[in-house]
């Protein structure tokens, strides 16, 4: 059989995007062997053998490669739910093959593959059709896709999986290949923390985030959106987004130059201090559900047009007196736009008020966007332009980065998330040019490190020739719109008593589940569909979206154990079944938290 054109067949139809990039792209990994071959084992099947800097090693055992493999794999136990498998080396498949043998419906397995000389050795040799054709494993070939590694992991991995992920490396491949190793589980380090500081976020800010949505409903009528903004933009006019690092002091001059040749959008921690040197961007950002309201307080109220969620300070957009541009990461407030027959004005969310500010760029259709201030570095100790204050070493938050002259820097984890976030959206976006304009800080891969004022002659030559004021940015509701969205809001009430009937009835269900346990049946089969069921309703309702921050904040604890198992199976499920209970107890102090505040925004709506 002719293994190479067996298996390019099946990548072709189940992994055409591994295909894709190994075909088309040409940056390569530094892995580069002397040679591969394979040799007859005694029980007559092969191993991999790798010379690699005049050193030979062999992948498999010589004896009995599939035993060995087996025996490698009784190492780690799947008994969770949505485990994944995280897998430094595919070698020729044995390995993987041997621990696809214990994965369940419910787990993943992604394979970091540090050298193509291997896989392509691989796919000559070995049939490896039935790990290229599964759906839950990916391969990532480093050099070619591995930088999508890092956002697949991240994407699997939640506050139910965190503590159950499989680490392993396949045999020999540490020896090897050390520094892809090390490349590997530090993508690894970093999807586990961006899942923490998340789900410390949400916990954090579980309550606030209902509090601000229905709040700020009130907002709705005068407001514009994002997608009302592109109306405005031609594709071809650049932007500036202006963030709050150390290296803002040194732009002033420049940044008033630039005002009219492109669209400025500051962040609001720099919005101040611009302000106070004399100028004023086109549109001010803000996410966050507790952003100080120092940011916007000045002698003259603050009439920059704001750029915002839903979710952002109430209080902040209480003390702004200019136009508000929506953008939404929510479910309930894009459905409220496809109420009224509005395009939602979805943005990628992040944490980052800047970040934003690129996915609301993106958005817009502007290509040619340069970052100011995104210094993501300390400076002398300082953090943010027009501070005073120094902040010393702190060796639990602070890390170290590669700067953009090619030294390290002094950096924190959050920053460097933010690198990393940059960096994916860079990839993603290929047709984007973003120019970094600073002289110092940390190194975002993918962007073009220019001067400014240089940047500015290049990119912002002429005037753009668009006026921002607040008056000439459309309002998106009329008032036959506000009429339409009160009606959806009023069933959405309605909706709410229903969930937490739902969630009630689905407490009696678990008690039928318990009582039920040791004698299975149609009674306890009847009662897990009729669950089934009603998780399904909450989970399609889009006022849900709004309480699933709170409910994960009441409930952090059983969401984290829910799918964690032990050899005692009837404990376990017993276990689950309550966790269940608390689950759906947290729901329901969600539901009766959320309705008054739904009522009174209604109201004022």
């Amino acid at each position: 059989m002719d293994y190479y054109i067996q298996n390019i067949k099946c990548m072709r139809a189940h992994k055409p995007y591994l295909l894709k990039a190994i075909e088309n792209n040409e940056t390569f990994s530094d892995n580069k062997l002397d040679s591969v071959d394979s040799i007859i084992t005694k029980d007559g099947n092969k191993a991999v053998v790798v010379e690699y800097k005049s050193k030979a090693y062999r992948l498999n055992s010589s004896y009995r490669p599939i035993e060995e493999a087996k025996r490698w794999a009784d190492n780690y136990k799947i008994t969770n739910i949505n485990t994944v498998i995280n897998m430094f080396g595919l070698g020729n498949g044995m390995f993987a093959q041997a621990l696809m043998a214990k994965m369940n419906d419910s787990t993943y397995m992604l394979i970091y593959e540090p050298s193509i000389e291997i896989f392509e050795h691989t796919l000559r040799n070995y049939d490896i059709r039935d790990i290229i054709s599964h759906e839950r494993i990916y391969i990532f070939i480093e050099g070619y896709n591995s930088d999508d590694f890092r956002r697949v992991s991240n994407s699997l991995t939640s506050i139910t999986n965190l503590s159950s992920q499989i680490q392993c490396t396949h045999p020999v491949y540490d020896s090897i290949f050390m520094e892809s190793a090390v490349k590997f589980y530090k993508s690894l380090k970093d999807s586990y923390t961006t899942e923490v500081i998340n789900t410390n976020t949400v916990i954090k800010l579980g309550r606030r985030n209902i509090d601000n949505v229905f709040s700020n409903l009130a907002f709705l009528k005068e407001s514009s959106s994002v997608t009302e903004l592109k109306k405005m933009i031609p594709d071809n006019v650049p932007a500036i987004i202006v963030a709050a690092g150390p290296s803002v002091e040194e732009s002033i001059e420049d940044l008033k130059r630039a005002k009219g040749r492109a669209v400025i959008f500051a962040v609001d921690s720099i919005l101040r201090f611009l302000l106070n040197s004399g100028v004023e961007p086109d549109f001010v950002l803000c996410i966050d559900p507790n952003k100080s309201v120092r940011h916007f307080t000045r002698e003259t109220p603050v009439t920059t047009p704001l750029i915002t969620y839903m979710e952002s300070n109430n209080a902040v957009l209480n003390i702004h007196k200019g136009k508000k541009v929506f953008c939404s990461q929510n479910k309930l407030v894009e459905d409220i736009y496809r109420q009224v027959g509005k395009i939602p004005p979805s943005v990628q969310p992040s944490g980052s008020v800047a970040l934003v500010a690129l996915s609301v760029c993106i958005k817009l259709g502007i290509k040619d966007i340069i970052l100011v201030g995104q210094d993501l570095a300390y400076k002398d100790n300082q953090t943010h332009a027009g501070r005073i204050k120094r902040v010393e070493y702190n060796k639990d938050t602070d890390v170290e980065l590669e700067g953009i002259n090619g030294e390290m820097v002094r950096s924190r984890y959050d920053w460097k998330e933010f690198v990393i976030r940059y960096e994916d959206i860079i990839v993603q976006n290929p047709k984007l040019t973003i120019i970094d304009a600073k002289q110092y800080g940390a190194k975002i891969k993918g962007t073009k490190v220019m001067d400014f004022a240089a940047a500015i002659n290049e990119y912002c030559s002429k005037p753009i020739g668009i006026s921002f004021a607040n008056e000439d940015i459309k309002n998106t509701f009329s008032d036959e719109d506000i009429v339409k969205v009160k009606e959806y809001l009023q069933s959405s009430l309605l909706t709410l008593n229903t969930i937490k009937e739902k969630i009630q009835k689905a407490n009696k269900e678990c008690d039928v589940l318990i009582n039920e346990y040791k004698r299975p049946g149609k009674k306890y089969d009847n009662a897990m569909k009729r669950i089934k069921k009603i998780n399904e309703y909450i989970e399609d309702q889009k006022i849900y979206s709004i309480m699933d921050a709170y409910v994960v904040a009441l409930a952090t604890n059983e969401m984290s154990q829910i799918y964690k198992f032990t050899d005692a199976a009837d404990e376990d499920n017993i276990k689950t079944i309550n966790q269940s209970k608390a689950i759906y107890e947290a729901a329901i102090k969600a539901v009766d938290y959320s309705y008054p505040k739904l009522e009174e925004a209604i109201s004022k709506l």
